[in-house]
């Protein structure tokens, strides 16, 4: 399998390739560079201070930063592999230490982004798993007449960016709304039915509600002012004219698995929950959520969209069953595990949309994260 990518030219030209970091995000990323298509061979981890650092990973030494640095790494790669903010410092830390040759590969990054959807396209040929990279539709004749919604949504709590990106196709959507008298834009979840008031629980949950009880456009999707869909305005015209039933953005993959890597990050206890309640109220579904468990990857950031009827008999076959997770975990006081109905529904997307992977035509594109 071949590809066009400037990703794979960079990683083939490099003498030897290095990554910064030595956690989870360091390994999955080590683990797709070692892979099909890339097949990098990794010489070491590094890592700033070795302190509580392991000794090895996958096999190959974890070395302090100030000693590599030592040596002659011309036309060596070094790979960012952290999270995103820990980025900057990460990256003039590196460069004081006299590598120049840096591929950011950090948790949200596009270029990550990249190495993930060229990694599982060759991972779900091998597993006869459907992975369909979205084209540009083409019509053969005159647009149909329809109406597409996409719905960026955001709130008083985001962060201020450093970069603009607002597409004049995305429809501004603020959500939590009833918690806060500040006014981003014209449109809020609280107005009408709507459970804004769930919003530090459910996080652009409560606006995907609101969408799906307000919007009857042909095609409605969700996404975050931080996240946006790799799409052109072209691309959403021609949607009415086209096959597409779904479009999905490019999948997070985790190792050694998808059930393994939420309860490392979040509370198991909210997982078994999710069991119960599919197995209660969607018992169809419950061999699906074990793959799911089971497999590198899934479908993040609650973004997706798709035809009317999909869009709204996913929500009407999701919200049931986050309200029973909602009704069934413990409570959280920290900030961010407070959003774990947020968590739990991107797994649940994933379970949706991988059972009817058959019956509806689902495409997969990258997303675009602004800093």
């Amino acid at each position: 399998m071949k590809y066009d990518s400037k990703i794979i030219c960079r990683l083939k030209q490099a003498r030897n390739i290095y990554i910064f970091g030595a956690h989870l995000v360091a390994e999955e990323v080590a683990r797709c560079l070692m892979d099909e298509p890339f097949h990098c061979n990794i010489a070491e981890f590094a890592v700033s201070a070795k302190g509580d650092n392991p000794q090895t990973l996958l096999g190959r030494p974890v070395v302090d930063l100030k000693d590599l640095a030592k040596r002659d790494l011309n036309g060596s790669l070094m790979v960012i592999a952290c999270m995103d903010r820990h980025l900057e410092t990460i990256a003039d830390l590196l460069r004081q230490s006299g590598f120049m040759n840096i591929l950011p590969l950090t948790f949200e990054s596009d270029e990550w982004s990249e190495v993930q959807d060229l990694y599982l396209r060759s991972y779900c040929a091998g597993k006869n798993r459907c992975y369909r990279p979205y084209q540009p539709f083409v019509s053969g004749g005159e647009p149909v007449t329809g109406s597409t919604h996409v719905y960026s949504v955001r709130s008083v709590y985001d962060k201020k960016l450093k970069e603009q990106y607002e597409p004049d196709w995305e429809i501004p959507l603020q959500v939590g709304a009833s918690l806060s008298a500040e006014r981003l834009c014209d449109i809020r979840d609280n107005i009408g039915d709507n459970i804004s008031e769930k919003n530090p629980q459910y996080c652009e949950l409560t606006g995907l509600y609101w969408i799906w009880k307000h919007d009857r456009a042909e095609y409605k999707g969700i996404c975050h002012y931080r996240r946006h869909f790799c799409l052109s305005k072209e691309d959403i015209d021609a949607l009415p004219s086209s096959d597409v039933d779904v479009i999905l953005t490019t999948p997070v993959v985790n190792f050694p698995d998808v059930k393994s890597v939420y309860c490392h990050d979040h509370a198991e206890t909210d997982w078994t929950a999710m069991e119960a309640a599919v197995k209660r109220l969607a018992p169809e579904y419950e061999e699906d959520l074990r793959f799911l468990g089971r497999s590198r990857y899934y479908y993040a950031y609650n973004m997706f969209l798709a035809r009317r009827e999909i869009f709204d008999n996913y929500c009407q076959w999701l919200f049931p069953i986050l309200d029973y997770c909602e009704k069934n975990c413990a409570v959280h006081k920290d900030r961010y595990q407070e959003r774990f109905i947020g968590f739990l529904a991107e797994r649940l997307m994933s379970v949706y949309f991988m059972h009817h992977e058959k019956n509806y035509r689902i495409y997969i594109t990258r997303k675009h994260f602004v800093r």
